[in-house]
């Protein structure tokens, strides 16, 4: 990882942790992707929230929404079940 990326990562960190609650916000596009930690800052910060069992609240905008419950949802929900017959 490089200098620039780990500085980035440390100072969200951070900030998350000073937090209360991680508002996430998911739309159709992207923010900066990092290339050797192979996620995005978004992704970075939403991890450490959870890492540090914040609240997380997610409000998706209304594409993201109408293409989770057309082709995801039923994906995650077999996923699940399987998941949870193996265990």
């Amino acid at each position: 990882m490089n200098f620039n990326c780990l500085l980035k990562q440390n100072f969200l960190s951070a900030r998350v942790k000073e937090s209360d609650v991680f508002i996430l916000f998911i739309a159709n596009q992207a923010g900066t992707f990092y290339k050797q930690a192979q996620r995005t800052v978004t992704h970075m910060e939403m991890i450490q929230a959870y890492k540090e069992r914040k609240t997380i609240l997610v409000f998706a905008d209304s594409t993201v929404k109408a293409e989770y419950f057309s082709k995801a949802k039923d994906i995650i929900e077999n996923y699940i079940e399987l998941h949870k017959r193996d265990n």
